[in-house]
């Protein structure tokens, strides 16, 4: 049977309900994929929210809790050199000894309030670095001489590479001095027995030296 004029009409109305029918639901799949990119973009809001505030709190709370150990600690600082200075009485080689111990273990802990301060600062964006020149050897002398108590303690030997050879370098050694602590702590935390070392490697850059401390 040849077609007529509105067969085709028909079939040209039907094809166009059916584009209009795939495109309506086309448009509601958009439409619930847009709202479900909405409300995860708005999830995402949320927990960033709650990251920056968790991230406030902690800084403030490293803060207040630094700042409340200073005054004891500045206390004991305080007694300790009254003591050294014989301002009450002498006192004997033995109790020099145990007071500069108590001044020493005192000024470590003031230098971990130091760290909790200096963590603080930095998640803040407010660090600020004070490069001088100074010897590696002096600072890998200090760093003994603060582990030295807590080694005595344990099973596990600290041992420092001596920096021979080794020229003066430039860099903030007291934030030097943070990051090799760090690393010490982690090695002696995590090494039972045995030993752990501390050493230094001059790369081919000449402002370039990489110290480290890995537990062996």
């Amino acid at each position: 049977m040849p077609e007529t004029p509105i067969s085709r009409i028909d079939d040209q109305a039907a094809l166009i309900a059916q584009l209009q029918g795939e495109a309506n639901a086309l448009r509601e799949e958009l439409d619930e994929t847009n709202q479900g990119v909405l409300a995860l973009y708005a999830e995402l809001d949320t927990q960033a929210e709650q990251l920056r505030q968790a991230s406030d709190l902690k800084s403030r709370f490293l803060s207040y809790m630094s700042h409340e150990f200073r005054t004891p600690l500045g206390s004991i600082l305080s007694i300790a050199s009254l003591l050294t200075d014989e301002l009450d009485g002498p006192l004997s080689p033995e109790q020099h000894k145990q007071v500069a111990f108590v001044s020493t273990s005192a000024r470590e802990l003031t230098d971990m309030v130091d760290d909790l301060l200096d963590l603080a600062k930095i998640e803040a964006g407010r660090i600020i670095i004070f490069p001088a020149w100074f010897d590696m050897f002096d600072l890998f002398a200090a760093l003994r001489g603060m582990f030295r108590p807590i080694v005595d303690a344990t099973a596990v030997d600290l041992i420092f590479e001596e920096p021979v050879g080794l020229p003066r370098l430039y860099s903030d050694d007291k934030k030097l001095a943070q990051i090799l602590r760090n690393f010490i702590s982690n090695s002696l935390k995590f090494t039972t027995r045995g030993k752990s070392g501390c050493r230094h490697r001059w790369k081919t850059a000449p402002t370039c030296a990489s110290p480290s401390a890995t537990p062996e």
